[in-house]
């Protein structure tokens, strides 16, 4: 064969080359298919471990995870969410219809509709941060707080192709913030309801707190208060040395810790308007800042005008730091060592971004108090395949201790081994801040029930059926720890029905009680006064305030209620009350003497001055003896009532009862009934007493007048006998009114009378003042007597039976050794004389009177009816005026003023000081003023001319 041309050469080698090539180009290609196979395969399997990771830490969250696509099915959620809400498992239900299935509501309550739903909002664009809803569960009804943070899931583009959702349930923390406000709530107001005061010095000594029982209380003059230096607020109130002693108290407590009880403290304060007393304690306590402060309770123990005051402020601000729960996610593979956390966890331990990376940066974190059970708890459960939960305590970097809840599981390999744990980390410090806060906010009110003084009693339910108390409301009512207090308790046998209350006489039921009233009424019941009367007896006076307490919607829960015990409060304004009667008689009694007064001078020195006018042998002459007579035993029951008011002083002679009573036994007869006979037994060799001849007298007619009544309309006798009794030792018999006596030798005074008689009981009271057996009646006669008795060292015997009549018998300690018919000395001397005299005295009548006696012993009398025209008299005639009769009591300018300008114009000036006031007293309001000489009013003609005499010489 011939050899092909070299064309065909060329093309066969062309073929054959592109077949090597296209076979070269078929193994590239197969070679790179494998390749990339192999990348889908391993892509596919990094995808699908991620996927589990991702499945499995949803799986150990217990919060809830709902992810929606762009046509708003919910395509995927956590085993949380199928456990809430009973949903089956690999569906794609629709969001709306899963969020119409079950309520759901907004913070206040209203329903919230399906278009509010967050998984919806986020696919709209919206992103929900932290947004509470309220839901009812399916099945149960329970009412759950949720917490919710929702965002669209966007592509690279941008696109929003669905939403997810993560909802956390924050019930158990709504209800301890629930607990804690409420507790706030019932110590608050229990402390601004107490009435007493409360407040606190704080370290620096400055006034930190006080409540309005304070505020309104003492310190109501002190403006402002909080704040303001504790020393320079007691010098405010109180006068010195007072307000350094108790300057003292404070700062002794504030260093050495220990307490001070006061004994009651009167203000001696005289600018205020009543006289308070007050009861007061202080005890050192820890401030929140740390430092040490002085709390004190102090009590108004006065009549408490002003308990019905306002609401106090509380004794300190509980504060409640509460933040916003941070949930951080951890994974631990355990082949490889590495340990993932995400940023908010890395925040909640205060590390640096990426810092985490292995096992041993958790456990530097942690505390090392709680390391070892913190370690102990999860790797127990890792080896019994179950989920761990467990709280510890974890140490920031700048020493900031945080509280986490670590809850998470494990995944195991086909043999069981533990190849992964993951978990969560939630911030729950705020949680266990309010639990500490609530704990020592109960600590705090359990030692102040278990301090205060007065009685504190709580009711847990509106109906009032279970009350407790503290210590001092179950010493109130006599009752042990264990026992019911409540009035409202249906079992009869309960210590509490046994409790019987009144007000006003009459007895009130149990939902008449301040606390009852405040539960059912939810308002604050102001203090009432009661009379409690136990089972045992015993009845006690207390004053009683409630109020309610409620939960956190304003529902009336409980309530609580305040008892003050007010017994001797009432006793000590009862005496108060009678003391204020007695002040009242007292002035009417000295305005009536003080006018009285001046009257019978011109009675006693006109007579007096008729008398000496007269001859001796003028029948008249015995008829103004007796005139002026009858007006000196007026000016002795002046001189008592001057007494009686305060303003006088008695005069004390020497005097025989049985020559004294005589002379005033025609008053005493025509003052009782004509049926009644008056009989006298008087002893004529009877001892002298010093006594007031008024006082005596009064005693006298007293004793009488009290027999006449008690004899009444029918025909009787009274006895009045005079004696002597000797007591040997001490005389045992007195009534209690009086003291028992020394022993001695004693003048009686016996009054007896076959009246109606006195039981035990009334002879127990007829000395106290008001006391009286008559319908009406004065009640101050006996009274008076065994005042006057004891003034006089004396006592008194009540000798009476029902039926049986009276026997009163005083007795007045004798004189030994004075004469029986011991006679005052008469006063001697010339009453003639001359020169000017000026007579000052805002009474006309006084005025007249004496410058007609003065004119009849040869003096020119010169007239002034008060202390400026007195004065003006004698800058006219200054050189002419021999002497000054001045009186004492003047309205506008009195005697001291117009003695002193009469001084400055005149100092040797001659004046006679006159006044119905005894002569001590009177020359004591001079204050060291030179007087020449004192009369007393009422005077008659002759010691006006000796005094003036007297006077001048």
């Amino acid at each position: 064969m011939s050899e092909p041309p070299l064309a065909e050469l060329g093309l066969l080698a062309e073929n054959r080359r592109l077949r090597e090539r296209i076979a070269g180009l078929e193994r590239e290609n197969h070679s790179a298919a494998n390749e990339a196979e192999e990348q889908n395969r391993k892509l596919l399997a990094a995808l699908q471990e991620e996927k589990e990771r991702l499945l499995a830490v949803l799986a150990s969250m217990t919060d809830e995870i709902w992810f929606a696509d762009a046509d708003k099915h919910l395509v995927l959620v956590n085993p949380a969410v199928l456990r809430e809400f009973h949903l089956e498992e690999g569906g794609r239900p629709e969001v709306a219809k899963v969020a119409a299935s079950f309520e759901v509501l907004r913070p206040d309550g209203t329903p919230r509709p399906v278009e509010e739903a967050p998984p919806l909002r986020a696919l709209a664009g919206e992103v929900v941060s932290q947004e509470e809803e309220i839901v009812r569960m399916p099945g149960t009804g329970e009412l759950r707080h949720r917490e919710v943070n929702a965002a669209p899931v966007k592509d690279a583009s941008g696109t929003i192709v669905g939403s997810v959702c993560v909802v956390r349930d924050i019930t158990k923390r709504k209800r301890t913030e629930e607990q804690v406000i409420r507790g706030q709530k019932t110590f608050s107001e229990l402390v601004e309801r107490a009435p007493f005061g409360i407040y606190i010095v704080d370290s620096g000594f400055r006034i930190a707190h006080m409540n309005a029982g304070s505020q309104n209380g003492a310190f109501r003059n002190v403006r402002p208060v909080i704040g303001r230096e504790f020393s320079e607020a007691m010098r405010i109130l109180w006068p010195e040395p007072v307000a350094a002693e108790i300057i003292a108290f404070f700062r002794h407590t504030l260093e050495t810790g220990e307490p001070y009880y006061s004994p009651p403290f009167v203000n001696p304060r005289h600018d205020v308007e009543t006289v308070e007393s007050y009861e007061w304690e202080l005890h050192r306590m820890t401030l929140p800042d740390g430092q040490f402060g002085v709390i004190c309770y102090y009590f108004d123990s006065t009549k408490l005008r002003q308990a019905e005051a306002a609401l106090r402020e509380s004794e300190e601000r509980l504060r409640l730091a509460q933040t916003a729960a941070k949930v951080g996610i951890w994974d631990w593979n355990l082949r490889s060592g590495q340990l993932r956390w995400t940023r908010e966890l890395e925040e909640i331990y205060g590390l640096e971004p990426g810092s985490v990376s292995a096992y041993e940066d958790f456990r530097r974190s942690v505390h090392p108090e709680d390391l070892e059970m913190a370690e102990a708890n999860w790797k127990e459960a890792v080896a019994q395949h179950r989920g761990f939960e467990v709280e510890f305590r974890i140490l920031q970097p700048g020493g900031r201790i945080v509280w986490v809840h670590n809850r998470g599981a494990a995944t195991y390999d086909e043999a069981g081994a533990a190849i992964r744990v993951f978990g969560v980390n939630i911030d729950i410090t705020g949680r266990k801040r309010a639990e500490d806060k609530l704990f020592e906010t109960n600590q705090r009110l359990q030692a102040l029930m278990q301090a205060l003084p007065v009685g504190v009693s709580f009711s847990d339910d509106p109906t009032c059926q279970r009350i407790t108390g503290n210590p001092a409301v179950l010493a109130q009512f006599e009752v042990g720890s264990q026992d019911n207090l409540s009035a409202s308790a249906p079992d009869p046998a309960a210590p509490g029905r046994q409790v019987r209350f009144f007000q006003a006489g009459r007895e009130i039921g149990a939902a008449e009680l301040p606390l009852q009233r405040a539960v059912g009424s939810g308002a604050v019941i102001p203090p009432m006064e009661v009379e409690v009367r136990l089972p045992g007896g015993r009845i006690w006076f207390a004053e009683v305030c409630g109020a309610p307490v409620r939960d956190r919607q304003g529902n009336v829960v409980g309530g609580v209620a305040v008892t003050v015990d007010i017994t001797e409060r009432k006793r000590s304004e009862e005496r108060l009350r009678h003391a204020q009667k007695l002040e009242s008689l007292g002035l009417l009694a000295g305005g009536v003497a003080h006018d009285f007064n001046n009257l019978l001078v011109g009675v006693i020195g006109n007579a007096s001055l008729a008398q000496e006018m007269l001859p001796s042998d003028n029948p008249a002459v015995e008829l103004l003896e007796g005139v002026v007579r009858s007006g000196e035993q007026a000016a002795h029951l002046t001189r008592q009532m001057l007494a009686y008011s305060g303003r006088g002083k008695f005069l004390i002679e020497k005097l025989n009862l049985s020559k004294l009573l005589p002379e005033i036994s025609g008053l005493v007869r025509t003052s009782i009934q004509k049926l009644i006979v008056l009989r006298f037994e008087l002893d004529e060799n009877l001892p002298l007493i010093e006594a007031d001849r008024g006082q005596v007298q009064q005693v006298f007619m007293n004793l009488v007048l009290n027999a006449a009544e008690a004899i009444g309309g029918s025909p009787g006798k009274i006895s009045v006998r005079t004696g002597v009794q000797g007591v040997i030792d001490r005389f045992p018999g007195a009534h209690a009114a009086t003291p028992e006596l020394p022993a001695g030798e004693y003048v009686f005074l016996e009054v007896t009378d076959d009246g109606c008689g006195m039981d035990e009981e009334t002879i127990s009271r007829i000395f106290d003042p008001f006391f009286s057996t008559k319908f009406s009646g004065r009640g101050l006669g006996l009274a008076a007597v065994a005042g006057i008795v004891r003034g006089h060292k004396g006592a008194i015997t009540v000798d009476s039976a029902p039926g049986k009549g009276s026997c009163f018998r005083v007795l007045f300690p004798a004189l030994v050794g004075v004469p029986a018919d011991h006679r005052p000395p008469q006063a001697q001397g010339a009453l003639r004389g001359s020169g000017v005299v000026l007579v000052v005295d805002d009474e006309s009548v006084v005025r007249e009177m004496a410058g007609k006696v003065l004119e009849h012993h040869g003096y020119t009398v010169l007239l002034a009816e008060g202390g400026l025209q007195a004065i003006d008299i004698v800058r006219r005639y200054p050189g002419d005026i021999a002497a000054v009769i001045l009186d004492l009591s003047m309205p506008g300018m009195g005697g001291v003023e117009v003695l002193h300008e009469l001084r400055r114009i005149r100092p040797t000036l001659k004046v006679l000081v006159s006044s119905g006031f005894s002569e001590a007293e009177t020359m004591a309001l001079f204050e060291g003023q030179y007087a020449a000489g004192f009369v007393q009013k009422p005077y008659s003609a002759q010691a006006i001319a000796e005094k003036l005499a007297v006077c001048l010489s």
